[in-house]
């Protein structure tokens, strides 16, 4: 697993007008290999489906459902985020 995944691009899979051929090759690469992500990024996905939700860009069911579907997922947090910050290794 070594695909570093942030959370505009997770965001982009359940948004219905940013959905595209990229962003489901990257679902289908997290899906089989999963993916690392920055300690700040289930904030940030949770935040941005509530917001959509208040837009109206999705449903309170799609908001829940594509928290369900990234609960599956194999996505482990880098705790050690601000740690590596700044820093090449």
């Amino acid at each position: 697993m070594s695909l570093v995944l942030d959370a505009s691009a997770t965001i982009a899979w359940f948004m219905p007008d940013e959905q595209g051929r990229g962003s489901q090759e990257l679902l289908d690469k997290v899906t089989v290999s999963g993916a690392i992500v920055p300690t700040l990024w289930k904030l940030e996905v949770g935040n941005a489906l509530l917001l959509a939700e208040k837009r109206g860009r999705v449903t309170a069911v799609q908001r829940e459902e594509a928290l369900n579907q990234l609960l599956e997922l194999s996505i482990v947090t880098d705790n050690e985020t601000a740690a590596h910050a700044g820093t090449l290794h």
